[in-house]
């Protein structure tokens, strides 16, 4: 296998994980409201909540060699990642690497999809 068809399986395996991880937090989200305050609402959080919560994890693993970066630790969300990079690269944007400001850009976009469906999440 060329290091062109890794790196392109590298990109199409991140995209669909991404797009499959952020429906699943919309899906999440979705049943947390309609079940918050029932007696289910326990149990979705075991069914729901902590099978996604590995999967983020994961994911943010599979995001190492995208942004250049490790996890801040070994369990840290994506989400976490975001917010992250946007407390310590927003306070001088024009001061920043190429690599930071794509981290930054990235950040603020992934953020306001998920404040859609969760404000203030990220």
């Amino acid at each position: 296998m060329s290091i062109h068809a890794a790196l392109e399986q590298y990109i199409h395996f991140t995209l669909l994980s991404l797009i499959a991880l952020f429906i699943f937090f919309v899906v999440l989200v979705e049943l947390k409201t309609e079940f918050e305050n029932t007696k289910y609402y326990p149990v979705i959080k075991v069914l729901f909540g902590v099978p996604f919560l590995i999967a983020d994890c994961l994911m943010n693993w599979v995001f190492v060699p995208l942004f250049l970066d490790l996890p801040a630790h070994p369990f840290e969300l994506v989400t976490g990642r975001m917010t992250r990079y946007k407390k310590l690269q927003s306070n001088r944007p024009w001061n920043l690497s190429r690599l930071k400001k794509w981290r930054l850009s990235f950040a603020i976009c992934l953020c306001n999809h998920l404040n859609r469906y969760d404000a203030g999440h990220c």
